[in-house]
């Protein structure tokens, strides 16, 4: 009778599957379903997001804080052979575009706003493309009255065109030829990286900003 309680103990134990598992196998991968509540939940998210970043372009005032004197535009006189230069205007008018996200629910109307300058323009230098050195721009605080406008202040980073060491404005730009010979120049030009060279500049911008929709 023993013998048989044996033998059926035994065969229990070989049918079982566990008896077979090696303890070091890794135990099945465990499969997340996302259920039809949880798409509509991460879906509303999603336009929720979308729906608090808007897209748009500003136009307005920058002033230059930085301290360190920006060349527009610089020549050789011709009768006593000094370089002259004029300094470039501490405020201007900037175009940029503007990314703007409003995420607070319960006061929609301020928001972050960041901004990449396309063109700027000032009385002594004229029309200048921001991307024709760098990318040039700022970050700061948005404030949304309507849907389709705002206003937004920023602090800016932009460049200039500065004299390199050793250049002084009102004196003539010794040079030497091939020959090792010192001589005046005769003429220059602002965009001669040899004598002048792009500066990091810090302003402060005012800007209307129109959103799309």
């Amino acid at each position: 009778m023993k013998h048989l309680w044996y033998s059926a103990a035994l065969a229990l134990w070989l049918a079982t599957p566990a008896a077979h598992a090696d303890e070091d196998a890794p135990a099945p991968e465990k499969k997340t379903e996302i259920t039809d509540e949880d798409a509509k939940k991460i879906a509303k998210a999603i336009k929720d997001i979308n729906s608090k970043v808007e897209f748009g372009l500003s136009v307005g005032l920058r002033v230059r804080t930085s301290e360190e004197t920006v060349i527009a535009d610089a020549k050789i006189l011709p009768t006593d052979g000094t370089l002259r230069a004029k300094e470039a205007d501490r405020l201007d008018t900037v175009v940029s575009v503007v990314f703007a996200a409003f995420p607070f629910e319960e006061v929609d109307w301020l928001g972050f706003v960041a901004n990449v300058d396309v063109v700027s323009y000032g009385p002594s230098g004229g029309l200048n493309t921001a991307f024709n050195r760098s990318v040039e721009g700022g970050i700061g605080l948005a404030w949304r009255p309507s849907s389709s406008f705002g206003f937004a202040g920023t602090i800016e980073r932009y460049t200039g065109r500065v004299p390199r060491d050793g250049l002084a404005i009102g004196q003539p730009v010794i040079v030497r030829d091939q020959a090792g010979v010192a001589q005046p120049l005769a003429s220059i030009d602002i965009d001669d990286d040899t004598y002048f060279q792009d500066e990091s500049l810090t302003g402060l911008s005012l800007k209307f900003v129109y959103f799309f929709d």
